[in-house]
């Protein structure tokens, strides 16, 4: 902690330094007034101004203080790099699709080129001012080593749709989908489904925080929870999601909810009620993930949760910016977990409510 205490004192008093907010010949504080300021001993406050003086900000004159160096004297200064890294492993993956949209636009504003390589790249991040890496269930080993910044020679940030490793020691920005999905669990409760169904695309449905916010709500009502309205649809195209919806017939009748882990797949479960006869949403309410362009275009309109990508992307880059503008030291962990909004629309409607009749807040109906 105490590492990072001088770490931010040195930051900020450079940042204030090249915006002009400390002119150059300006006296500082002496380090007893700086101590008391940033409550830290008058240790830390030494080692900070030792890292400013070797970088040219300031200069110490016994006996006289602390000065402001004029701007051809900084050489802590470092030119900025021009390209950030994404690193993917499966475009396909519809939140990747999303990341790098909004990644693509974070890093034109700041000025940045984004160059997009697979974990299996040799030199990730050679030359470049930091990585992005997208996580999913699904990541390889070789992806996760990435993540970690073993392999990198550049700063990394990981951004996800599910929580990462259990041992990442990173910095991350995720969605709180457990938090979303357990949401629209309760939604579909509150609108009196019992028979709820969970359609993943992985093959390990334990390691989704969907199904296991589905399952976790179930346990502990009065129905309980069926592992056999549990389905891994094994792809990620519409014609996965018809065949998991297909096989979601128990004992003579089919749920009365399902939530999709995207978007993609619950328009195949649209197709596959059309052809079963099934009613959305009078006989079968449906949920998805994603919020992509297809959501609203479905009829009815696709209930969905929508991944927070776009703020997830400029964080990631201001993150990456800053560590490299030396506005914050590259030692201090960035762990951000998002909310996932919850858009109501008809297809998780019915008995005459709309959309207006719905608050996110605690997933109820008004």
């Amino acid at each position: 902690m105490r590492e990072l205490l001088y770490r931010k004192i040195s930051g900020e008093i450079t940042e204030d330094i090249i915006s002009g907010k400390l002119t150059e010949g300006a006296r500082l504080p002496g380090v007893r007034e700086l101590a008391e300021h940033w409550d830290a001993s008058a240790n830390t406050v030494l080692k900070a101004l030792d890292e400013l003086e070797t970088g040219g900000y300031i200069r110490k004159t016994r006996g006289r203080g602390i000065f402001i160096e004029p701007r051809s004297s900084w050489s802590g200064i470092a030119e900025k790099r021009s390209r950030l890294e994404l690193i993917l492993h499966d475009l396909e993956r519809p939140f990747n699709r999303l990341i790098v949209s909004a990644v693509e636009k974070a890093a034109a504003d700041s000025g940045y080129k984004l160059s997009i390589r697979s974990s299996e790249s040799a030199e990730l991040g050679e030359g470049a001012a930091g990585i992005i890496v997208p996580y999913s269930v699904d990541a390889t080993d070789g992806r996760t080593a990435a993540v970690n910044g073993s392999e990198a020679a550049a700063p990394v940030i990981y951004t996800g749709e599910f929580n990462p490793p259990h041992d990442f020691t990173g910095s991350y920005i995720v969605a709180d989908t457990y938090g979303g999905f357990y949401r629209a669990a309760e939604l579909l409760l509150a609108a009196g489904r019992e028979r709820i169904a969970y359609i993943g695309s992985s093959d390990r449905l334990d390691d989704e925080p969907g199904w296991n916010a589905v399952r976790d709500l179930l346990v502990g009502t009065s129905f309980g929870f069926n592992r056999e309205y549990s389905v891994s649809a094994g792809g990620l195209d519409p014609a996965s999601g018809t065949a998991a919806m297909e096989r979601l017939l128990i004992n003579g009748e089919y749920p009365d909810a399902v939530i999709c882990g995207n978007d993609i797949l619950a328009a195949g479960v649209y197709k596959a009620c059309r052809a079963i006869g099934l009613s959305i949403p009078d006989d079968l309410a449906v949920i998805g993930a994603g919020d992509q362009d297809i959501a609203p275009l479905l009829e009815p309109p696709l209930t969905s949760l929508k991944f927070p990508a776009v703020i997830m992307g400029l964080m990631a880059v201001n993150y990456l910016e800053a560590v490299e503008t030396g506005k914050i030291a590259g030692i201090e962990i960035l762990r951000a977990r998002l909310d996932m909004e919850l858009v109501v629309r008809g297809s998780a409607l019915s008995g005459g409510r709309d959309e207006a009749d719905y608050s996110d807040d605690g997933a109820h109906w008004l």
